[in-house]
């Protein structure tokens, strides 16, 4: 028999980035129907499909179910919108950097082992 999987654990709370931004996309759902991507995207249902179809964005069809309706990643959501977005990438580090100095010590530990994380992720090839 195979380890279980580890338990999900909820947020101990909200975070800034979430109360900043949690009016654009839902940080508690993983997942978004196809009419909640385009409301985010402002874009037209045919136009996320388009997206689902090309692989710009990435979306599960649940199989064996009445409707099959894709549900579409947050993340791929997100990243639409970063890959749209009309300002220059270092403004997003500014900002990002103004954020920090609101975090608290604890967030900012996370933070940082998470980056380390994926910084040695990045390097093993």
């Amino acid at each position: 028999m195979g380890a279980a999987p580890p338990p999900i654990r909820p947020p101990a709370r909200q975070s800034d980035y979430e109360i900043a931004f949690g009016f654009l996309i839902d940080f508690e759902k993983p997942l978004m129907r196809p009419d909640e991507a385009a409301r985010i995207l402002g874009r037209s249902l045919n136009y996320i499909y388009g997206c689902i179809e090309s692989g710009e964005l990435d979306a599960h069809k649940p199989m064996n179910r009445e409707v099959n309706r894709y549900m579409i990643t947050r993340r791929s959501v997100a990243l639409h919108l970063a890959r749209s977005a009309t300002y220059r990438s270092g403004d997003f580090m500014d900002r990002i950097k103004a954020l920090l100095g609101e975090m608290t010590a604890p967030q900012l530990d996370e933070l940082i082992r998470d980056a380390g994380s994926l910084r040695k992720r990045k390097f093993v090839a």
